[in-house]
């Protein structure tokens, strides 16, 4: 019999720091939890910059709060705030601005018959 796997809020394997004030706090994961996905609560402050994302796994992001920008290799950007939601397939390359402080929801997930996500 499968087991179903909670956390509750504050429960999380750890924090990764970013730049001091913008952190991810990494509530599920592959190997620790025993399954095939990553779910972070990303937490970008005002000002946050990050160019060159691309993960081997999809990424589905879903906006709780605040407002972010994603850049695009082709030049456009794309705003997105509260009940915004997207999906970066393994991959994809992108970079991103925190416009506001902001709470971001992913989930990293296999792609295909790729690698899982990572731990860290």
């Amino acid at each position: 019999m499968e087991t179903i796997l909670f956390k509750k809020q504050g429960e999380a394997h750890f924090t990764k720091e970013f730049d001091g004030k913008t952190t991810s706090d990494r509530i599920i994961l592959p190997e620790p939890d025993g399954c095939r996905v990553k779910v972070t609560m990303f937490r970008p402050k005002v000002g946050f910059h990050a160019l060159d994302i691309a993960y081997t796994c999809d990424e589905t992001v879903h906006m709780v709060s605040g407002e972010i920008r994603i850049h695009l290799p082709d030049g456009t950007d794309v705003d997105l705030e509260r009940g915004d939601t997207y999906l970066a397939p393994a991959g994809a390359v992108y970079g991103l601005t925190a416009l506001a402080n902001s709470e971001v929801f992913c989930v990293f997930s296999q792609a295909g018959d790729g690698p899982l996500p990572d731990d860290t």
